[in-house]
């Protein structure tokens, strides 16, 4: 099935990485003849994002997909249920979250897919970055990022290395 609409629901309208995402998604809508909605942003908030979820479930006009990046993989669990049980496919970006492959199994009529970077190698060439920069020892500030997120551990693991 080709995507006639496609929702953005992100996370936050004042990440630059995430405008950059908007930015290409309505360059390449044009190249492949899909209308991307105008995104909407979560502002950090998990209820915000369920509720934006359950008005693409229940639109008078759903949208064919859904490619979005989560304020909290945990929180959203029967959202995307909800979303692949309305027959809506849905892409999450940056975070693969643990219910994912369960859930696409119980609806493989959808596609439910993420994409998200290799965490462990990200932390694995900053700490070959800091061994280069400081050959001879030294000290080192890791920002690792929200506690208890898979990809925090993840980093830190592949620094670790």
């Amino acid at each position: 099935m080709v995507l006639k609409t496609v929702a953005l629901l992100l996370a936050d309208e004042h990440n630059a990485y995430q405008q950059l995402l908007v930015e290409k998604a309505r360059e390449c809508s044009g190249r492949f003849g899909v209308d991307v909605l105008p995104p909407r942003f979560a502002e950090g908030m998990p209820v915000k994002q369920i509720g934006q979820f359950f008005d693409c479930v229940s639109s008078a006009t759903p949208p064919d997909g859904i490619v979005s990046m989560l304020v909290s993989a945990e929180a959203m669990r029967s959202s995307v249920e909800k979303v692949a049980k309305a027959g809506i496919d849905c892409v999450l970006i940056n975070r693969i979250p643990e219910f994912l492959p369960q859930v696409s199994e119980e609806h493989s009529e959808v596609l439910l897919a993420s994409v998200a970077p290799d965490q462990v190698e990200i932390g694995r060439f900053q700490g070959r970055q800091c061994l280069k920069l400081l050959p001879q020892g030294g000290s080192v500030v890791l920002v690792l990022g929200a506690h208890g997120a898979p990809s925090t551990h993840e980093r830190r693991s592949g620094f670790l290395e």
